[in-house]
């Protein structure tokens, strides 16, 4: 399948998140486990996967990108000043592959596996320093998705509703996770509403 997302910019150089977009090119597509592939076409757009919650991080990456490449000084700027933004789409690239696993625990569960077995010899995770201790730098994610799992389908077998098991489920992991509090409630709702149809 394939699908062509059209996007307007109101400035020279921006971020615009398409996650919303491209989640639901993914819904329409049927598709709940597999890959999918963003791709920019033009030679002066790209793809990044970044951070959005702290408008901060696509801030700092625009003013990144804008000193180490400086608009003006190129040969191609003679054409139609854009030389800059060429180099600079041709840095960071023009697509991305994520995986797809529709918000499924049993599919977080899946990858985290299919990672563990995959060689590497330095991880470099998204938040943290990095490590060399591969496989074990999953631990930590497998262990709270496991919880997850076994005690939302505690709660299930015991008669509890989604309410209940907002307000107990993983709290021991409430201290070891920075985001715990923003993120944990959803990620309960979303595991319930999959595992009550086992």
């Amino acid at each position: 399948m394939r699908k062509t997302i059209e996007l307007h910019t109101g400035k020279r150089e921006e971020l615009i998140d398409i996650t919303a977009q491209v989640a639901e090119v993914v819904r329409g597509s049927g598709v709940h486990h597999g890959l999918v592939n963003v791709y920019a076409q033009g030679a002066t757009a790209a793809i990044m996967i970044q951070e959005n919650w702290d408008a901060s991080v696509p801030t700092d990456v625009v003013n990144f990108l804008r000193k180490l490449i400086p608009p003006g000084i190129w040969l191609h700027d003679a054409q139609d000043n854009n030389g800059d933004a060429h180099i600079k789409a041709g840095l960071v690239g023009p697509s991305e592959t994520i995986p797809v696993i529709d918000g499924s625990l049993k599919g977080w569960l899946e990858v985290t596996e299919e990672l563990r077995r995959t060689e590497a010899a330095r991880v470099v995770p998204g938040h943290g320093s990095v490590t060399e201790d591969w496989p074990g730098a999953l631990d930590p994610q497998g262990r709270y998705l496991r919880t997850l799992l076994d005690e939302i389908r505690a709660t299930l077998a015991a008669g509890g509703r989604m309410e209940e098991a907002v307000e107990t489920v993983g709290r021991a992991e409430r201290g070891k996770w920075l985001l715990f509090d923003d993120y944990h409630a959803r990620n309960v709702v979303t595991a319930f509403a999959e595992l009550e149809w086992e």
